[in-house]
């Protein structure tokens, strides 16, 4: 029985074991060279921006971005100037309570809305 199992094993192995028949390589064609025109690389530096004024308060800008750097110690004081820009005043109801809150925001030109200082004012 053993003998008919090794028998049958090593036939189904030459039968079934045929080589695929190897296909001829084709050749690679080497792709047309192509020149390519980009545009020149453009310079990414950040614009250098006004940091105080000539009495030496702040812009709005370099508050907005070195508030980590300026107010490392607490009770810190600093002078901002700017421009107001968008002043909302307390809108009264029938009840006589204010449904927005006065604010204000501060910029260093007007129309800015890139950097702008939110000042409000809660009653």
């Amino acid at each position: 029985m053993a003998l008919r199992i090794v028998l049958l094993v090593a036939l189904l192995a030459l039968v079934g074991c045929n080589p695929p028949k190897r296909q001829e390589k084709k050749k690679r064609t080497k792709p047309p060279k192509v020149t390519v025109k980009l545009p020149p690389v453009q310079d990414l530096k950040v614009p250098e921006y006004q940091k105080y004024y000539a009495d030496q308060s702040l812009t709005v800008q370099h508050l907005m971005r070195s508030v980590a750097t300026l107010f490392r110690k607490e009770d810190t004081v600093v002078a901002v100037t700017g421009v107001i820009n968008g002043l909302k005043r307390c809108e009264k109801k029938d009840d006589n309570r204010c449904t927005t809150i006065p604010h204000f925001y501060l910029v260093d030109k007007p129309g800015d809305q890139r950097w702008r200082l939110l000042v409000v004012d809660i009653p």
